[in-house]
């Protein structure tokens, strides 16, 4: 049956899958060998890591390879001038090389950086003539890799030269307008891959996350597709003003502290980020007509702070500021920066580690700021947005869920986790990350 449905295929196609094959065994074997050099690094390891590893890899070869994909479905009449048997050689050997060399720098490159490399490696490589000194010391170190990457050209030439469907034999002559559809069908194709499916907008390498644990993340992607999605993302410049003397005299940020107990350990906690809410909307704090009752009943009975510090102006600088205590330093926002994908201590992270489970309410769309991305990459447990609401009747066509069903939805969700006790709260706009102890706390 199989065979059957590939010979109904192009011949020009059947010679295309065969190569996109090539290439995806490759860079799954170079994720292989990444996992085996830095095993240390991914102790938490699911078989679905690995699958989750080759949507990203498609994703690259939807990006990469869309010149190849073209020229490859070309009628194959046309592919026996010379040029385009040039082009594609070119536009399949350079991607593919890069893809294979890319990778395996890293496999060494991580344990140094704990992260996949991004556009800023060439800024590094530019910078001064490190390189070169340590050029031997590469060679020494992991000649192993090197003899992996020549390995992988040979791979490469010789399976290209064997899918080569001039070379076969008994090879069916399939129809004009066959192999024109063919053509025409795989533009979308690569543009559905490139994006990484039809969402709100194309994967970056902060979707990982979604996929698997954060610190996986790193093994899911590759090289070439964290280095294409962080092109021309602003890079923070390191700035010393002082030295560690100075700094250490005008101000020393470590104190020694003796903490009050003034919650009882176990309290659950629930963080609302409030959108554009002056202190005039707020009747506790303006002794006038208030908009906010329920908030106003909640502000004797928690910590709040009357005066405070903006660290952005954005929705999308709000969620890395309040949860991880990134604060907007560049003109490119945190969440979608090169530095995205980096590993941080947050308000989720440590509320995992003394044993609450979390979860992070938004009602916009999933997706809207990569918010969900970004909530899976700090280390909350569950995303709960307009989805998975599943009402769109409530929804207002532009934000997301309407605050006043989204609110009393999101208080009898809580309520029905058992083996924990919430603090119940309305949401007054669209963002609440919440955390429970697990487990016989009191009310």
């Amino acid at each position: 049956m199989l065979k059957k449905l590939c010979n109904a295929l192009p011949i020009t196609l059947q010679s295309l899958l065969l190569r996109i094959a090539l290439i995806l065994l490759l860079m799954t074997i170079t994720r292989v060998i990444f996992y085996l050099f830095n095993m240390d690094s991914f102790a938490h390891l699911q078989f679905t890591d690995w699958l989750a590893g080759i949507w990203f890899d498609l994703s690259t070869i939807g990006l990469l390879f869309m010149p190849f994909i073209i020229f490859s479905l070309l009628p194959k009449n046309w592919q026996t001038n010379w040029i385009i048997r040039i082009l594609q050689a070119i536009t399949f050997f350079v991607p593919s090389l890069l893809i294979v060399a890319l990778n395996l720098m890293d496999t060494a490159y991580y344990n140094f950086t704990l992260k996949r490399s991004t556009a800023d490696l060439f800024v590094i490589v530019s910078a001064g003539n490190d390189i070169g000194q340590l050029l031997t010391s590469f060679i020494k170190d992991y000649w192993l890799l090197i003899l992996i990457f020549i390995l992988g050209v040979y791979v490469l030439a010789r399976f290209y030269r064997k899918t080569n469907f001039r070379n076969w034999k008994n090879k069916k002559n399939s129809k004009l307008h066959v192999e024109l559809i063919s053509l025409i069908l795989s533009i979308p194709i690569c543009i559905f891959l490139g994006r990484g499916g039809i969402g709100l907008r194309p994967i970056s390498a902060i979707e990982a996350s979604l996929y698997t644990r954060p610190e996986n993340s790193a093994l899911v992607l590759n090289s070439a597709f964290t280095i294409l999605k962080s092109i021309g993302k602003s890079d923070l410049e390191e700035k010393k003003y002082y030295t560690e003397k100075e700094l250490d005299r005008l101000f020393n940020p470590i104190r020694t502290s003796n903490p009050q107990h003034i919650l009882p350990d176990g309290t659950n906690v629930m963080v609302i980020m409030l959108e554009s809410f002056g202190n005039e909307w707020v009747g506790q704090f303006n002794k006038s007509k208030s908009y906010t009752p329920f908030l106003d009943s909640l502000l004797n009975k928690s910590w709040y702070f009357e005066y405070g510090i903006s660290n952005g102006k954005k929705s999308i600088e709000a969620v890395p500021t309040i949860s991880a205590s990134m604060p907007t330093l560049m003109d490119n926002p945190y969440i979608s920066s090169a530095y995205s994908n980096n590993q941080l201590q947050s308000l989720p992270s440590i509320l995992k580690e003394n044993g609450y489970s979390t979860g992070f309410y938004h009602g916009a769309t999933n997706g809207s700021m990569r918010f969900n991305s970004f909530a899976s990459q700090l280390g909350y447990e569950k995303y709960i947005g307009r989805f998975e609401y599943n009402n769109d009747k409530h929804f207002d066509k532009t934000w997301g869920i309407l605050d006043e069903y989204f609110n009393p939805w999101t208080a009898k969700q809580l309520t029905k986790m058992k083996g924990h006790s919430w603090q119940i709260c309305l949401r007054f706009l669209p963002i609440i990350p919440i955390s429970c102890r697990k487990c016989g706390v009191p009310k």
